[in-house]
């Protein structure tokens, strides 16, 4: 696998290609990492994804780069932030792929893991040219994260007030995947999720899950894998099944 690093507008990308016909036309896959990483973090699943023939790009989210990054308090309570601007970014890494590799194509695979998992449900909801979507231990019903991680900080001083609280909710339900299912678009869209995760709730995702399952439009497109006993980790499984997902035709 040749890695390389580049530097697009502000944002740094990790680059992973096979050793061999690497100009070839190839298709490609844009991966987030999670919460307090960098791209490179990612490069375990990308090395997989490479020996199944595919092109990974792996982007510093924002504010996680060497260049810009914040302390983990500071990620933390950037967080909502950091996912809407990190996903606006894709629009940028979709245009310089088309200028670099592929001017014809039309479409890119998007994943992620955790944070990353969440940046590509709000990408998946605001870009049509995204075919199939990988989520692992993220979640798409971002409104009712935000109420998850938000609850005990309200048992005691709470940074906004009731009118700033309000804005930030009717701006993420902008980015909420949930709330509008018909963005998805008959997509494919692979889930894994452990049922012990401490982090991003697993009923969450179950409740995802099952929303689309009720629904006759999305039935075939949704494929999810629940591993019982497993926490905030990216299994064997989920890397084994993220990869044959997107090998699928």
């Amino acid at each position: 696998m040749q890695v390389k690093k580049q530097k697009l507008d502000d944002q740094w990308l990790t680059i992973c290609e096979p050793e061999l016909n690497h100009e070839k036309p190839q298709e490609t896959i844009v991966y987030y990492h999670g919460v307090g990483g960098e791209g490179i973090d990612e490069l375990p699943l990308a090395y997989q994804l490479v020996e199944a023939g595919f092109r990974v790009i792996l982007p510093d989210a924002y504010c996680h780069s060497k260049s810009d990054r914040l302390s983990r308090e500071e990620q933390n309570r950037r967080f909502f932030e950091i996912i809407d601007v990190t996903s606006q970014k894709l629009s940028k890494i979709y245009q310089w792929y088309l200028d670099t590799y592929a001017p014809s194509a039309n479409h890119l695979y998007v994943g992620g893991t955790s944070m990353g998992g969440i940046i590509t449900a709000i990408a998946v909801k605001k870009y049509p040219y995204i075919k199939k979507a990988a989520m692992l231990m993220g979640t798409a019903k971002l409104t009712d994260f935000y109420h998850y991680i938000t609850a005990d900080m309200k048992k005691d001083d709470f940074p906004l007030t009731e009118a700033e609280e309000a804005r930030l909710l009717e701006h993420i339900e902008t980015l909420d995947l949930s709330q509008d299912l018909t963005t998805l678009n008959h997509r494919d869209l692979f889930i894994w999720h452990g049922e012990v995760d401490n982090y991003v709730p697993f009923h969450l995702t179950e409740q995802f899950t099952e929303e689309l399952r009720q629904s006759k439009d999305y039935q075939g497109h949704v494929h999810f894998i629940k591993e019982p006993g497993t926490g905030h980790r990216v299994s064997r499984l989920a890397k084994d099944t993220c990869c044959a997902f997107f090998k699928a035709k």
